[in-house]
Order: structure tokens, then C-alpha cells, then sequence
């Protein structure tokens, strides 16, 4: 299985609390779900210290790469592994 990882040029802070994280794994739960599609409300987010894990099923190439730009475009994101499985 491939798994894309994307970064952006962010700089690192120093220390990041959970609640920082916990905030920053609701918005991009937000994110997704404002792409407008019913399926990227079902994929599943881990967030930790600026790198997001997604996981689920799409059902087309498309909406894996927009739920990977959603989720860049979240402030606090440095980088996506995108694991998200098209079928």
C-alpha cells in the first residue's frame, strides 16, 4: 500500500500541549467536512505536535487529494500522512 506524505515550510514550536493538539484534530475535522462531501466526514484523524494521520475510504482519487489539501490548510499543520484508501 502507498501512502502519501505531504509537508509544508512551518517552523517548529518548541513545545505543543494536547489540548493544542485535541483543537487542532476538531478543526480539521471541520475542514473536511466543509469540503461538501459525505464521505470525508467518515475518515478518521489522528493529529500529534503538527503531523496528521488520515485513515478511511474514499471512492475516488479526487477526494483523497482534497481531504489532504483540507487538512494542510489547517493552521498548526506541518505535515499529512495520507492513508486514506480508494475503492
Amino acid at each position: 500500500m502507498h501512502s502519501a506524505i505531504l509537508t509544508k515550510n512551518v517552523p517548529r514550536k518548541a513545545q505543543v500541549d494536547s489540548s493544542t493538539d485535541d483543537s487542532t484534530k476538531t478543526k480539521i475535522e471541520r475542514a473536511l467536512g466543509a469540503v461538501g462531501h459525505y464521505g470525508l466526514r467518515e475518515i478518521q484523524v489522528r493529529y500529534k505536535d503538527g503531523e496528521a494521520l488520515l485513515e478511511g475510504y474514499v471512492s475516488t482519487y479526487y477526494l483523497k487529494q482534497m481531504a489532504q489539501c483540507a487538512t494542510l490548510a489547517v493552521p498548526g499543520v506541518k505535515s499529512v500522512k495520507n492513508r486514506i484508501t480508494v475503492r
